[in-house]
């Protein structure tokens, strides 16, 4: 059905995903009670007719349509941040009439009534889908949906949890392999390096977004190597006058030297490192000692070896 009297004087298209009522029919009987109405439609005439097939002239009332613009939203933000990173989600908006109405929610359902939606030390889980919600004045409205990723900043994954590492002469230190870049602080490149002095040792991982982290772990060498004389003489000359190791005593956890004599007889015992033998009472001759010692591994080792008392 046309209805005449609608015209649009422009040569820009209106569109509109709203439901537009143009214009309204008004019948009204002369008499209370029901009435049908029956209208033909032909190429460019449009007329009403009664029950009876009698002419009914409607009469038209001049209007106005009124066209508004619809404010469109825009995000210029990139749609990825770093874990631990904060970003700022800033709306944009283009037409539309004030005052205006604004909505962002996020992921986890929550709101905020503003142009912008702060994140602060973004976390896995304040990634997904955030919606936002413009309405003006003359309640045209446009939502926009913005998706942002949370991309997990690169570890190491050291095999510690105390930032400390024990091992015996040398180590192979890993970073998480399959980072975009390594940059170690021994000036290496590589995913590993291999460790022979002990020590604090960092690495600066970047992924392929540009994610970075700093990780430290500090590295001790538990194995001890002990340097044991061969031979002493106990006269209390001051020199060379008490059998015992030379090493760092401090990095022992347990410790024991026992003394035997050449029948397999205990003259000497002790549990502490810095206490030496001092032979004394010992006839000269070849004898026997056994050490025993656990490092910081809790690893147990046992060493043997023989003394001569040189009278």
């Amino acid at each position: 059905m046309l209805l005449p009297g609608f015209f649009w004087q422009s040569t820009i298209p209106v569109s509109s995903s709203d439901t537009l009522t143009l214009g309204t029919f008004i019948f009204e009987t002369t008499q209370a009670g029901t009435a049908d109405i029956y209208w033909e439609e032909l190429s460019h005439v449009t007329y009403f007719l009664n029950a009876s097939h009698d002419t009914i002239f409607p009469v038209f009332f001049t209007g106005e349509i009124k066209v508004f613009e619809i404010p469109k939203a825009s995000i210029n933000n990139t749609n990825q941040v770093c874990e631990e990173e904060s970003v700022i989600l800033l709306a944009e908006i283009n037409g539309g009439a004030d005052p205006m109405e604004y909505t962002w929610q996020s992921p986890s359902g929550g709101s905020q009534a503003a142009l912008s939606f702060p994140i602060a030390n973004a976390q896995p889980q304040d990634g997904g889908q955030y919606r936002f919600t413009v309405k003006d004045l003359n309640n045209c409205a446009d939502t926009l949906v913005f998706n942002l990723e949370v991309v997990p900043k690169p570890t190491a994954n050291f095999p510690t949890t105390t930032d400390t590492i024990f091992y015996e002469k040398e180590y192979q230190l890993q970073a998480t392999p399959g980072y975009a870049s390594y940059q170690w602080s021994t000036g290496d490149t590589t995913y590993f390096i291999n460790i022979t002095e002990e020590g604090e040792y960092s690495v600066l991982m970047q992924t392929a977004e540009g994610c970075t982290n700093l990780e430290k772990v500090t590295l001790i060498d538990t194995w001890f190597p002990f340097n044991i004389p061969n031979a002493f003489t106990p006269n209390s000359d001051g020199l060379n006058d008490t059998f015992r190791p030379v090493t760092d005593y401090d990095r022992f956890s347990k410790f024991s030297m026992v003394i035997y004599n050449s029948w397999g007889q205990k003259q000497f015992e002790t549990t502490n490192p810095a206490e030496g033998w001092d032979g004394k009472d010992a006839a000269a001759g070849v004898y026997v000692w056994v050490i025993t010692y656990a490092d910081y591994l809790g690893k147990v080792s046992t060493l043997r070896g023989s003394v001569t008392v040189v009278r």
